[in-house]
């Protein structure tokens, strides 16, 4: 009998004389996915939410797809998950047979898992919460959007919207999510209509924040940071009515364009602010470019609002922000529209006294349409169009004075804040993290979207169960990068992760007896280092069966929780 932990050279002496025939099994990050699945009770839960008796259990289906989507980049078409599991060492994990995990009983278990509770998402974030303690003081929201393909004109959530994947032609379902400010960890989510408006989510966010805050027995709400969709004047007095506090720069608005006029360029020359763009930090300092940030701090004063009972006037603290970067980009746009209305100019020159332009009425409309395409340019070219002799001529020019009075504000922005203990550097600092929302979407989107028959989402509750199945995979993830971090003291995105473990593979041996065993890939060193961050460890040699149903048991998976340092080398 072959021991498990036994040698490789032994092993190999065992084999030699006993297989019958080898399979490769991916495993990639199915152990470190799996440890932290049962850290938060999943099987359980899920079971107890959505439990319906059929063969492969709905929390079986519901991880195999969670496992679909963390193992790789590369989104999965999600009527290849059957010949995907069955390629990985899932079978011999969860101890059900690849067949089960077919088309139609993931639809029907999406289904089911679409209709749970929203106490589903609390329970499990809340087992995390307790095993990890991260830090939920402060948090980002934003909206992102997953488009599907087909009509679903009975949907009530796939809607045209505004796109942000570039598929205007293709409806949507937005969603609101809140990552963690310090960790990047996602504790809530909102699917809404793909033609909800960002700013009016906001109400809504901040009382299932409470609710979260309350079934995780914290006291009050985080401190939110949000973009300029998530904060105008009305919202800004639903922010302080609520006590809570909050961070972000605020749509143009006459408060805000006032305070902007109120400080003038040589002020803010002289408060750079001590903030090194991310891109930038890993970089000498001769070769980060010129992007610098300047920044005063000053107040705004935030008018009462009509839709807001009990508003009153309010003075808040707030940075007016010039980044140079931003300064310089403004201004190549700007030449950009402006050479582009004047292109059109030329051509409308060109063709002066021909056909349709031998009338001055159908001209002139042309060039008014050319002068209003771009909303930023207008009135920055000025265009003068005279018959003389019977023949049209055109003339135009730059408006340097008009170029001059918008550019004033070129790279200039207004951070707005409640806090007013907080320094510049911290206010500037976390405001920068904005974008962490976006980077966490990527994680789970991958280089696409999943690949779905439209005929497949034909209920709203399998588009709910597909997101809630993406958002466990992403906290899966944000989970280990964080354990990772904490436990190595370095940072490793989920894509690194992924890659990291993309080629990892065991080997399943079927031997002379009809009996197999699953041989665990050697780790790597810095694989192993990632393993004992993660508190697993993998056991090499491990008696197995590809299982024909349920009814086969097996053994518990090849690996186990250790604690840090308890992790032999491959």
């Amino acid at each position: 009998m072959i021991q498990p932990g036994a040698s490789s050279t032994r092993l190999a002496d065992v084999l030699n004389d006993t297989v019958v025939g080898t399979q490769s099994l991916r495993v990639q990050l199915i152990p470190i996915v799996h440890h932290i699945l049962e850290q938060m009770n999943f099987g359980p839960t899920v079971e107890r939410f959505c439990g319906d008796n059929g063969d492969v259990p709905a929390w079986k289906i519901l991880e195999a797809f969670i496992h679909s989507r963390v193992a790789s980049h590369k989104p999965l078409p999600l009527s290849g998950l059957e010949g995907w599991v069955e390629e990985t060492i899932l079978p011999q994990v969860l101890n059900a047979p690849a067949s089960g995990f077919n088309e139609y009983r993931v639809g029907r278990v999406l289904e089911i898992v679409g209709a749970a509770p929203r106490g589903l998402w609390f329970e499990l974030l809340g087992k995390l919460h307790s095993a990890y303690s991260f830090d939920l003081s402060w948090d980002i929201y934003d909206i992102s959007s997953v488009y599907f393909e087909g009509d679903y004109s009975k949907s009530e959530l796939a809607e045209y919207g505004y796109s942000r994947d570039g598929k205007p032609g293709a409806k949507q379902v937005n969603i609101g999510i809140n990552v963690s400010g310090a960790d990047s960890i996602p504790v809530l989510y909102h699917l809404l209509p793909g033609n909800t408006e960002d700013g009016s989510t906001v109400a809504d966010n901040l009382l299932e924040m409470k609710l979260l805050y309350s079934k995780l027995g914290l006291a009050g709400v985080p401190e939110l940071l949000g973009d300029r969709a998530m904060l105008s004047v009305p919202l800004v007095h639903r922010y302080l009515q609520a006590n809570v506090d909050f961070i972000g720069s605020m749509k143009s608005c006459k408060p805000i364009d006032d305070v902007l006029a109120s400080i003038p360029d040589e002020l803010l020359l002289q408060n750079p602010v001590d903030y090194v763009a991310h891109r930038h930090r890993n970089l000498p300092d001769d070769q980060r470019g010129e992007e610098r940030y300047f920044a005063v701090r000053t107040l705004v004063t935030i008018p009462p609002h009509k839709d807001v009972a009990g508003s009153s006037s309010v003075n808040l603290p707030c940075l007016v922000v010039l980044a140079s970067g931003k300064r310089r980009l403004d201004r190549q746009h700007r030449e950009t529209l402006l050479s582009r209305v004047e292109q059109r100019l030329e051509e409308i020159s060109g063709f002066l006294n021909k056909t349709k332009y031998k009338s001055r009425t159908y001209t002139q409309s042309q060039i008014e349409k050319a002068l209003s395409k771009y909303p930023t340019t207008k009135g920055l070219i000025s265009a003068e169009l005279e018959d003389k002799d019977g023949l049209l001529t055109l003339t135009w020019s730059r408006n340097a004075q008009a170029i001059h009075h918008v550019g004033r504000d070129d790279g200039k922005y207004v951070i707005v804040f409640r806090n007013a203990q907080r320094t510049t550097e911290e206010v500037f600092h976390r405001f920068k993290c904005r974008d962490r929302v976006e980077k966490r979407m990527d994680d789970i989107k991958g280089s696409g979207p999943v690949i779905v028959r439209p005929i497949y989402l034909h209920k709203d509750e399998r588009i709910r169960g597909l997101v809630l199945g993406c958002m466990i995979g992403l906290l899966v993830l944000s989970i280990a990068e964080l354990a990772i971090k904490r436990g190595l003291q370095k940072k490793l995105t989920a894509e690194g992760l992924q890659a990291t473990f993309g080629n990892f593979n065991a080997i399943l041996h079927t031997l002379s007896d009809q009996g197999q065993m699953l041989v665990m890939p050697a780790c790597t060193k810095w694989q192993r280092q990632i393993l004992e961050a993660v508190s697993v460890r993998i056991q090499r040699v491990t008696p197995a069966r590809v299982p024909l149903g349920v009814q086969h048991p097996l053994p518990p998976p090849p690996w186990q929780d250790v604690p840090h340092g308890d992790v032999p080398d491959g």
